[in-house]
């Protein structure tokens, strides 16, 4: 209808006068203000004559109501309250909306409410006024009253949109409470009465996500995500499902489903740093860095962002690409461990096996209480790389003798990967078992998962293969990790 494209028309324009506030000089400022106050003089203006119709036409209905010459399916949309707005009201109902209107945009809750509940009580049947006084009752944080007007305004509004949006906002209210299995349903017929709404749609895909319901948010994000715009909230909803339906498939066939697009810097910081995680964890390298480097750009002095970024850089470029940014987040703290610690691997990557060597044993003078074991580790296969096995073993041993049982468990397995390089199968064995008898405590952390699994693989291959220099060579670095924060 032309309503709705002029309305649209007025939507758009708002959004533009948004966009181009924040960067407009003085004199663009009250050109934009201008606009404004046209656009206000609209509102004004279609709330007057909207309140005129709307008392014609509760006239037409009670006259044709006395004809009782009506289908009886039409029944509801006629019924009219005795005492709607009439002719000697009209002018104090006007004001009275306004001042409503005026309070509810002025995030004035309280008084809006307070104005519209007479109006309400007086018409009844007036659909829109209902639905923003039970938004006005929820905003002034009177959940279980505005429950029941959002309930009663989608069981009896005649206009498809008021009831989708009663429902939308029902379901939303369900969701605060996690009730999301009686969500679900008031977000269906959100849709079912408005074929399209993407709000319902978006808040539909959330709930089955936190039901669990992996397989179904992925159907409702591709919906979404088929209208070809960037809608990146949605996009990362669509990979958090992706991320637990996929999760014990290859991580190839979860990448199947994935149709990304650039990130884009008109991202919030939030939804970046979302983008990004999610993006790291299903492989997207290239796509996590994207996001980095926009959120270094809004959040310069984060270095949380900039260990980030030099971390998906070293997993899709190496380490001498990554080495310039991880010195940029040590420069902004040069006491962060967590980026001491991934310099000095990086360091190891590239065979500076010396300089990484100093960076460990000072990040180890710096964290007495032993809960940086990727020093240690670091320690000990700068040692193995440079051939220097007893100096290994001695470090690692030293470890097994400490009273932090973590450590000790650390030990076992540094012992166990040196003797595997020596190929002493026997020893490497023995450690091994101590070092997994003690892991169910541990079994969560990714450093220990990664160890034990490489250690049994690499034990595993050197049982079956006659040339164990050359396997040996090939896992020199099986367990070269990457620092998180």
């Amino acid at each position: 209808m032309f309503i709705d494209q002029w309305f649209m028309e007025l939507q758009k324009r708002l959004e533009r006068l948004e966009q181009e506030w924040p960067k407009a000089t003085k004199e663009k400022k009250e050109e934009l203000y201008r606009e404004i106050l046209q656009l206000r003089s609209y509102s004004d203006q279609m709330i007057d004559l909207w309140l005129k119709y709307e008392e014609k036409l509760n006239e037409v209905c009670r006259y044709v109501q006395h004809e009782k010459a009506f289908p009886k399916k039409y029944e509801k949309v006629l019924e009219m309250n005795d005492d709607s707005i009439g002719t000697s009201g009209i002018a104090h109902q006007q004001e009275r909306f306004k001042r409503a209107e005026g309070y509810y945009q002025l995030r004035l809750y309280d008084l809006a409410q307070k104005e519209l509940a007479p109006l309400v009580e007086e018409m009844p049947n007036w659909e829109f006024g209902r639905l923003y006084y039970a938004y006005s009752l929820y905003f002034c944080n009177q959940k279980e009253l505005a429950m029941k007007e959002f309930r009663l305004v989608s069981k009896t509004a005649i206009s498809p949109q008021i009831v989708s949006i009663s429902c939308n906002a029902l379901g939303c209210m369900l969701g605060e409470e996690q009730k999301w299995i009686e969500a679900i349903p008031v977000y269906e017929k959100a849709i079912e009465v408005r074929p399209g709404y993407r709000e319902a749609m978006y808040n539909l895909a959330i709930a089955l996500l936190e039901e669990g319901e992996y397989e179904e948010c992925i159907y409702w994000c591709e919906k979404l995500l088929d209208d070809k715009e960037k809608d990146w909230q949605t996009q990362v909803l669509y990979l958090r499902a992706i991320r637990h339906f996929y999760q014990l498939q290859p991580i190839e066939e979860a990448s199947k489903l994935l149709s990304m697009s650039e990130p884009s810097s008109d991202l919030e910081p939030d939804t970046l740093r979302e983008l990004a995680i999610l993006s790291e964890e299903t492989g997207h390298y290239r796509h996590a860095i994207s996001c980095y480097r926009f959120l270094v750009d809004k959040r310069p002095m984060d270095i949380a962002f900039w260990h980030a970024l030099a971390r998906n850089t070293w997993l899709l470029h190496g380490a001498t690409a990554a080495i310039p940014i991880i010195k940029k987040a040590i420069t902004l703290s040069p006491t962060d461990i967590i980026c001491q610690l991934t310099y000095a691997w990086m360091q190891l990557d590239v065979g500076e096996h010396l300089n990484a060597r100093k960076v460990f044993q000072k990040i180890m003078e710096m964290d007495r209480e032993g809960n940086y074991p990727l020093a240690l580790m670091g320690m000990v296969f700068s040692f193995v790389s440079e051939g220097d096995y007893q100096e290994a073993k001695r470090l690692a041993f030293s470890f097994t003798e400490l009273q932090n049982e973590y450590m000790q468990m650390m030990g076992h397995y540094q012992l166990s990967w040196v003797h595997l390089r020596e190929g002493n199968l026997e020893l490497s064995n023995y450690h091994l078992g101590s070092g997994k008898r003690m892991e169910a405590k541990y079994s969560d952390h990714s450093t220990v998962d990664g160890l034990s699994s490489g250690l049994n693989q690499m034990s595993a291959m050197l049982r079956k293969s006659d040339n164990h220099e050359q396997v040996k060579k090939q896992n020199a670095g099986f367990f070269l990790p990457l620092p998180n924060r």
